[in-house]
Formats: C-alpha cells, sequence, structure tokens
C-alpha cells in the first residue's frame, strides 16, 4: 500500500516521440490483442515511410488480426489529404473479415487540432499528439482500466455520430470520390 493505493491501481504510461517505437509497441499489442480495438485516426496523418519495416509490420499485423473473427477491430477516421487511410480500409475489407468495422466522418472543422487514439481490450491505450507548431508529435503508451473505460464511452460516442462504411464496395466508392476530389 502507498498512500491508501494498492501499487497496481497506478496507471502505467509513457511519453514517447519515435515512430519506430511507436509502430512496434503498436504490433505488439495488436498481435496480443484477445476481444477489441478500437482505433479513432482523427489526428492527420502521420506520414510514414511504407518502406519501413517497423510500419510494414505494424500493417501486416492489422491484417493478419482482423482475420480473427473473436475479435472486433473498429476504425474510426477522417480522411485528410492523402489516401492512406481509405487505401487500408480497402486493403482489410478486400481481405473478407467479418471482424472489421469502419466509419468516418464528413464533415468536420480542419482547424479543430485532434488526437488519434487506439485502444486495446478496454485497457491499454497508444495516443498520438500530432505536432502543432510549437511540439513536436507526441505519442503517449497508458495501460489503465479506468482510462480506458473513458476511451471506450468516447469512441462510442465517435462511432455513433459517424457514417459507416460497411463493405469493400462502399470503401471503393468513397476512394474514387477522393481521388476526384484531390
Amino acid at each position: 500500500m502507498n498512500n491508501g493505493f494498492k501499487k497496481s491501481e497506478f496507471p502505467l504510461c509513457k511519453l514517447v516521440h519515435s515512430k519506430e517505437e511507436v509502430y512496434q509497441y503498436a504490433t505488439s499489442k495488436i498481435k496480443t490483442a484477445k476481444n477489441t480495438i478500437r482505433h479513432a485516426a482523427l489526428a492527420p496523418s502521420i506520414h510514414s515511410n511504407p518502406e519501413n519495416s517497423m510500419y510494414k509490420h505494424y500493417e501486416e499485423a492489422i491484417i493478419e488480426k482482423v482475420k480473427d473473427d473473436n475479435l472486433k477491430y473498429r476504425y474510426i477516421t477522417i480522411f485528410d489529404n492523402n489516401h492512406d487511410r481509405i487505401d487500408r480500409i480497402c486493403q482489410i475489407f478486400s481481405h473478407g473479415s467479418s471482424s472489421f468495422k469502419s466509419a468516418y466522418f464528413k464533415h468536420f472543422n480542419r482547424n479543430l487540432p485532434l488526437f488519434s487514439f487506439i485502444l486495446f481490450d478496454e485497457d491499454e491505450i497508444i495516443t498520438y499528439y500530432p505536432s502543432y507548431e510549437t511540439v513536436k508529435d507526441s505519442f503517449l503508451f497508458l495501460s489503465y482500466s479506468n482510462v480506458g473505460i473513458m476511451y471506450s464511452n468516447y469512441f462510442d460516442l465517435l462511432w455513433s455520430n459517424a457514417e459507416k462504411i460497411e463493405n469493400h464496395s462502399k470503401a471503393k466508392a468513397i476512394k474514387d470520390k477522393l481521388s476526384n476530389s484531390l
């Protein structure tokens, strides 16, 4: 006991600035997730080199994990000025996964500073705070079930207000529309 709290009640957290470390950690969490992954990609894209080996492992882990019908993977996004996110959605749907669900926001204020997060099994979170002028990109790894519940509730609120992408053909139609607008 420490000031009335059990040591295990304290959150485990780590602040990092390395994309490589984030991809490595995210890949390991994706591979070990048992029930749910909730990914809200709302901040501007990180713009990683697709040839980067850690990024490739991260993308491969997502594709492999959505094949697990016992896991629910939900992905909410805002499409920014590239096709990375819609390409990922199309690729995942092309594998015919029943565990993957996706949604997006059509209308949003592009000047609103947003952050992204991935919630694993309701209690581990990776949060991405993009650089907005003075601070470099930051990532927070957090393991604490009470905070996980807050993120889960926030994700559910986002999900209920987002446009759903039900299948590969709808994702492809959105991709075509985005291609014409960029």
